[in-house]
């Protein structure tokens, strides 16, 4: 009964195949913009000088403490900036304010910049007097930024490091899936590339076609029909009539 095998493959086709193209798609979409906010992330990290894993972790902290990761990634170039001074022997701008929090110099070098902020984050938490915790967060970090963070500053290593804990155990983006979403974005802007030359190409060989045509009716059908027009307007009515 050909009738019935047909209404039982209109029912798969509603049931299973359109269900899983649209699933398909869906998932093509997701992909795409996962890749596109990884491919953020890295670049992010990148500029800071934290790992992709590291910058999700400091980023829920904030968002979980109520403070701003806009801010935090701040206080990260901050930071980078005092490890160059420290690097190149310019130290001495910075060490008043860490002796301020019971650090040195020398507790920073040699550190990356997660570790930096980390070492610098602690000894804030345990400074007991809110006005220097402030007013040297505020000396690393610049104006408004320190007073923005005291609630990440504020917290002991022990609940900071929980919740570092939590943020890769709720899952995060790695620096080798970061790496792949890169790939595949440069291979995007790659192709809209290729397809933008592909365009000019085509349309440098359409374009002359159309400006011989566009002239032609400049010069040729535009003023036959201005001169029909005119020819319509000399005749008397009688004649319009008829040859309506």
């Amino acid at each position: 009964n050909f009738q019935k095998i047909g209404q039982i493959g209109s029912t798969l086709t509603k049931s299973i195949t359109l269900p899983v193209l649209g699933a398909l798609s869906a998932l093509g979409a997701l992909a795409v913009k996962t890749a596109i906010t990884a491919d953020e992330l890295a670049d992010t990290a990148a500029k800071i000088g934290l790992s992709a894993e590291s910058l999700q972790e400091w980023n829920y902290i904030a968002k979980i403490s109520g403070s701003s990761t806009e801010s935090l990634n701040k206080a990260f170039v901050k930071v980078n900036g005092i490890l160059g001074d420290i690097a190149t022997g310019n130290g001495d701008k910075v060490s008043e304010s860490l002796a301020l929090i019971g650090l040195s110099v020398d507790d920073l070098k040699g550190k990356n910049a997660d570790q930096a902020f980390n070492t610098i984050r602690d000894a804030l938490a345990s400074v007991e007097d809110e006005a220097i915790r402030v007013g040297v967060a505020n000396e690393f970090f610049g104006d408004k930024i320190g007073s923005e963070l005291i609630p990440i500053l504020s917290q002991e290593a022990s609940a900071i490091s929980d919740l570092r804990t939590e943020a890769r155990e709720l899952g995060i983006i790695t620096n080798e899936q970061a790496a792949v979403a890169g790939d595949f974005n440069d291979a995007i802007d790659q192709t809209k590339q290729a397809l933008g030359s592909l365009a000019m190409d085509i349309s440098a060989t359409v374009l002359p076609i159309m400006q011989t045509l566009l002239q032609k009716v400049r010069d040729e059908i535009i003023p036959t029909i201005k001169d029909w027009v005119d020819r319509w307007t000399n005749l008397d009515t009688g004649t319009k009539q008829i040859i309506l």
